[in-house]
């Protein structure tokens, strides 16, 4: 079972105010994990990605712990070692139209093992690389 999540998309129109024009639902879609790493980083990483998604996306409202119909924001983890995350984020749109991917993005450590700051660091990149792809 995958991490789930509701995401209220708001649109920015006119002079910057937020007006709710036909509101999407995203849903958060992330990894369960096969491994122990896999299965406790997989839940910090969604985490992480769910506060930046609504950091850099003002008109967003995040609902979690909940699933529906709409669109489908599919974190893809590539990769994941004691030193490396790899990965992107792909969007499903709701109208059933192609899925639109972001670049792959990797967060290294060269020191440590990947801790929570990578974690939001790979988040941050994640959405940062990923904004097109909400257009």
């Amino acid at each position: 079972m995958g991490y789930a999540a509701l995401i209220s998309v708001l649109f920015a129109m006119g002079s910057g105010a937020l007006v709710e024009a036909q509101a999407r639902t995203v849903a958060l879609d992330c990894p369960a994990g096969s491994t122990v790493d896999e299965r406790r980083l997989y839940p910090q990483i969604c985490d992480a990605l769910a506060r930046e998604v609504r950091a850099a996306l003002p008109g967003v409202s995040l609902k979690t712990g909940a699933s529906g119909g709409g669109a489908v924001l599919t974190l893809n983890v590539r990769s994941l070692t004691d030193m490396a995350l790899v990965g992107n984020l792909a969007l499903r749109p709701a109208d059933g139209g192609s899925t639109r991917s972001g670049p792959v993005v990797e967060t290294s450590i060269s020191d440590a093992k990947i801790n929570e700051r990578a974690v939001k660091d790979f988040a941050r990149a994640l959405v940062s690389a990923s904004k097109s792809i909400f257009d």
